[in-house]
């Protein structure tokens, strides 16, 4: 087997491609037990993202196609959807001293989100989702190996957009764009992956996105490139607010997140 190794790519710098990188043990060698998942609190460009990837010939199974209004909710599995919800319907009846009705409870919620999972990532390599953090333990279960794609955008930002679109009150959702955004980080920090600003997947001067994508899904950065600039809708540039206060443990988590993107995130153990 190779020995792993962080390849850095010829095209453009800055870049890079995980080479020979460690399998999960039970789990057979090759690419087609990777499953990519993006992971976004939403407000974050994770349509124009997913638009992109599937231009590029990403597969998020059959019925997930989307159309030119990257506005809408496509790309998404109504199977892998499924086992989200019935994943988090597991998680409410779990406690560490579970038992009878509740252990039951657990135990179905849990065996049905597997099955549908199972069939979802049968039919697609990729999935848009943003609740996809909830599965990924279990997709590792199944002998997959996920691979973390996290939609980003300054959370600042996102509460104003959510304000704007959702015509509610920060308290709303605060909590949930924290949660998210730590799920993401401990998921890119188990799995590997990349994280893409949406600051940077808009500005078509950025290129950086690109190729970080490239080293992780093996899709080529210039054809990446050339799907942005034909997705990317012509419009005046917005005044980009990211003075608003945030609560200490968002800006934590944010900042974390923000100083991984555009370039390969490796798991400890998976090179050298």
């Amino acid at each position: 087997m190779q020995s792993p190794s962080v390849v850095r790519l010829q095209s453009s710098p800055p870049s890079y491609s995980l080479r020979g990188a460690k399998l999960p043990a039970g789990e057979t060698a090759g690419p087609d037990r990777r499953r990519y998942f993006i992971v976004t609190h939403g407000r974050s460009g994770s349509s124009l993202l997913a638009a992109i990837l599937d231009t590029c010939g990403a597969d998020f199974g059959p019925g997930c196609a989307g159309d030119s209004d990257t506005e809408r909710d496509h790309w998404e599995s109504r199977q892998i959807d499924r086992a989200i919800r019935c994943a988090h319907n597991a998680n409410r009846h779990f406690s560490p001293a579970m038992c009878g009705l509740g252990k039951a409870a657990y135990r179905y919620w849990r065996s049905r989100a597997k099955a549908l999972l199972g069939v979802g990532l049968r039919e697609a390599r990729y999935s848009k989702n943003r609740w996809n953090a909830a599965i990924l333990p279990l997709a590792e279960q199944m002998k997959y190996r996920p691979v973390v794609i996290v939609s980003y955008r300054h959370p600042a930002e996102v509460v104003l957009s959510d304000m704007r679109q959702l015509k509610n009150m920060p308290s709303t959702f605060m909590a949930s764009i924290t949660r998210t955004y730590l799920d993401a980080l401990y998921a890119l920090e188990r799995y590997g992956g990349a994280v893409v600003d949406h600051a940077d997947l808009v500005d078509p001067a950025r290129e950086d996105w690109a190729f970080a994508l490239e080293a992780v899904t093996g899709l080529e950065a210039s054809r990446l490139l050339e799907a942005r600039r034909r997705l990317l809708k012509p419009g005046r540039p917005r005044a980009r607010d990211q003075s608003a206060w945030l609560p200490p443990d968002l800006r934590t988590v944010a900042d974390s997140l923000a100083s991984r993107r555009n370039r390969p995130v490796i798991p400890p153990g998976s090179a050298s």
